[in-house]
């Protein structure tokens, strides 16, 4: 944000676009709602991971 509470936007150096991202570039775009139901399961298993690797 500038000083006045503006918001500025600045294009990125180089970035090949929206468009290539997502159609040739591999871009994965998330689904908000699968995201939200799985994340509990997620973290728990993220969770579960040290308990078992860490020696």
């Amino acid at each position: 944000m500038s000083e006045d509470g503006a918001t500025v936007e600045y294009a990125a150096l180089n970035d090949a676009g929206f468009d290539w991202w997502t159609e040739e570039g591999g871009l994965v775009i998330e689904d908000p709602a699968y995201c939200a139901s799985v994340s509990f399961t997620v973290g728990s298993w993220i969770e579960m991971l040290d308990k078992y690797s860490a020696e």
